[in-house]
């Protein structure tokens, strides 16, 4: 699959960060070498600096790859339940 002709929809307002959509586009290419087609992937996360995670996903049929940029995350665990 060549990652540079996919294009990006994102589901919340991307973050300011400079090159963001060809950050993802190169963690893909490395970690997600064997998928076939965009709409092959279930789930994948990119991570950025500072706790920083782009959510990234496809739909069946669709060969947009979908992301979503969580600023924030929490790692700590205090707030999961018992």
């Amino acid at each position: 699959m060549n990652w540079n002709n996919i294009n990006i929809v994102w589901h919340d307002e991307p973050p300011t960060i400079e090159n963001i959509n060809q950050i993802v586009l190169a963690d893909c290419a490395k970690n997600l070498k064997n998928m076939k087609s965009v709409s092959d992937i279930i789930f994948h996360n990119v991570f950025l600096e500072a706790n920083e995670v782009v959510n990234v996903w496809g739909h069946d049929g669709d060969e947009d790859l979908h992301c979503e940029y969580v600023p924030q995350v929490d790692w700590s665990g205090e707030d999961d339940e018992e």
